[in-house]
């Protein structure tokens, strides 16, 4: 719909929510008040830019990737043997062998591997808990150890 929403009692366009949300007519009143509250919130909030590279295991929510679709290879991995293939793949970008964003689209198990584990711009709580304050932490250019999320175990870069 363009520029308003459709609730039962009509059309609302942003100027008339502000009218409505003072008439104790209105049902609907605190979850518009609560919507427009949310978006304020989320459009100021602090935004980060990160990469990421992703090696799910046979315990990962869902144990298989663009790389494994079917997850034969993902569902014997145990999360001790992703840990070192992640290490193994840290170690191989702190010896500039290779950078983080080819690694990234060669080896990651995350569908970002095609913008080189790109995931672009988020806030908070646009990510798992675990993997968002651990990119939270990083200094821009920084890049983390191993950060154990339900998705796997991941090595962040932080970019913005």
């Amino acid at each position: 719909m363009k520029n308003g929403l459709v609730f039962p009692r009509g059309r609302f366009t942003r100027e008339k929510f502000k009218i409505e949300l003072i008439s104790p007519h209105n049902p609907y009143s605190v979850c518009v008040l609560h919507v427009l509250l949310k978006e304020r919130i989320m459009s100021s909030q602090e935004k980060i830019r990160c990469s990421h590279l992703l090696v799910k295991h046979q315990n990962s929510r869902r144990p298989a990737s663009w790389r494994d679709t079917t997850g034969a290879i993902i569902t014997k991995k145990t999360k001790e043997s992703a840990i070192e293939e992640l290490l193994a793949y840290k170690e191989q970008i702190d010896q500039n062998v290779i950078s983080f964003a080819e690694l990234a689209k060669r080896v990651s198990d995350c569908s970002s591997a095609k913008n080189g584990g790109d995931l672009g711009l988020f806030g908070k709580g646009a990510m798992q808990k675990q993997f968002e304050d651990a990119a939270f932490k990083l200094e821009v250019g920084e890049m983390s150890g191993v950060v154990d999320s339900d998705s796997g175990v991941h090595i962040v870069l932080r970019l913005a």
